[in-house]
């Protein structure tokens, strides 16, 4: 059984190569490092080989700051493993990006084995545990000068370095708290998913073998056929980006309804992206027509019959797409870079073999462009009369009206009269809103 010193040397060994050695891993949250190229742990570590209480206490509340208001994702029912789990998982790392080329380098793959092993005993530290040392070291300054040399004869000191036990209480009583260092409470439920992430099927799979497994090193396999599998950093979290020259998260998706009036054109475009899921061909797709026609409604309706299918919508930045291609070339998913309201300019950007294979690139324009890159061009008819008041029709009945056909042929035409405007999915929707009001 270890002895009082003995078991500080322990925790103090366990802080201190997690914090100094978790380079590849870390780089964010508990493990983000200042200026100085510190983090909140390594300088806790060194406020205590100093001697410094007043320090090593900020450094501490700091550390425990950061697991309470950090980004990280509440799923475990403890803060130290959300936080760990979070950096394992989500991290952007040169392993993950490897990875998810499906690249495999045997250095960095023993480096992450090693990294797993030193979060594994950080996250067998139970909250008292990172006090008992700053505890001693006060309890010391209040009674023996020399008893503030603990530090510096621990974590630097050859510790042990087996396993800590996630149960000590029996230790703990050797070394009562004082009420000047209270900790917080890590605990705060039982496991379960927050928030909706792209990949929480694979990520919930990993969530649990981290927390029922006691060896992390032998899950360095897994997760590297996690990151080969879904991707990494936000490409795990979402299912669709905005680029504008540079790469966002696009949570909502729709601007409307789509109100399927063209079903060849559209089986045309559908046909073309299974094509693409199944590996059988990557035809750029061109789909125009006249303005407020849904174009690009009808493109993201792809995205809809066809799930694992990801979407890039590009509102600007069309000079840095091949920026852009590189970065989806490097996951493993499928992805549809959709270019809004295309141009000419568009076909002086990007060729066709400049295109990843895991990429469909997509346009909305209101003519024709580019032949020699869109080799799929589907052209929408100019609206008639008859198809404004089917969308009329769908709008109204989603709001639970039903109004005759008649009264919304003259809606329709008393728009097109006031507005000039040709028959469009946009001037059905501003028609089925003053048949609303």
């Amino acid at each position: 059984m270890l002895d009082k010193w003995e078991y500080l040397n322990e925790i103090l060994d366990i802080i201190d190569t997690a914090a100094n050695s978790v380079s590849l891993l870390g780089g964010k949250g508990i493990f983000e490092r200042d200026a100085s190229g510190e983090n909140p742990l390594s300088l806790y570590v060194s406020a205590l080989s100093s001697g410094d209480i007043r320090e090593a206490k900020r450094m501490l509340s700091r550390f425990e700051s950061e697991l309470v208001t950090g980004a990280h994702r509440r799923v475990s029912g403890d803060l130290l493993t959300d936080a760990i789990l979070d950096t394992i998982l989500l991290s952007e790392n040169r392993f993950a990006l490897l990875a998810a080329k499906g690249l495999m380098d045997q250095s960095l793959f023993s480096a992450v084995q090693r990294e797993l092993t030193a979060l594994e005993r950080l996250n067998s530290l139970s909250s008292e545990d990172f006090y008992l040392p700053l505890a001693e070291l006060i309890r010391g300054k209040n009674s023996a000068p020399d008893a503030a040399a603990l530090a510096a004869s621990a974590a630097w000191g050859g510790g042990s370095v087996h396993r800590m036990p996630k149960e000590s209480t029996s230790r703990r009583e050797l070394m009562l708290l004082p009420s000047a260092v209270p900790g917080i409470e890590r605990q705060y439920g039982e496991f379960e998913l927050t928030g909706s992430y792209f990949a929480d099927e694979a990520l919930e799979e990993m969530y649990h073998r981290f927390v029922n497994e006691d060896d992390w090193a032998s899950l360095a396999d897994s997760l590297w056929s996690f990151h080969a599998g879904y991707g990494t950093g936000d490409f795990l979290k979402y299912r669709n980006f905005r680029f504008d020259g540079r790469l966002s998260p696009l949570p909502d998706l729709r601007g409307g309804e789509f109100v399927q009036l063209y079903a060849d054109e559209y089986r045309v475009l559908l046909q073309n992206a299974i094509e693409f899921m199944r590996d059988e061909s990557a035809k750029p797709m061109l789909l125009c027509g006249g303005e407020g026609m849904g174009k690009t409604t009808m493109m993201l309706e792809l995205t809809d019959e066809l799930p694992k299918l990801r979407l890039v919508l590009v509102t600007g930045g069309i000079d840095k797409l091949n920026d852009l291609f590189d970065i989806l070339r490097d996951q493993p998913s499928k992805f549809m870079v959709l270019v809004d309201n295309a141009a000419e300019a568009l076909t002086l950007t990007v060729s066709e073999p400049l295109i990843p294979n895991n990429v469909l690139l997509a346009a909305c324009s209101r003519e024709e462009i580019g032949r020699s890159l869109f080799e799929v061009t589907v052209k929408i008819p100019q609206m008639q009369l008859g198809d404004e008041v089917r969308c009329v029709e769908k709008f109204l009945s989603e709001q639970n009206i039903t109004l005759s056909q008649e009264i919304i042929r003259n809606a329709c035409m008393d728009y097109k009269a006031d507005t000039g405007r040709e028959f469009s999915v946009v001037s059905a929707r501003a028609a089925a809103e003053m048949l609303r009001s």
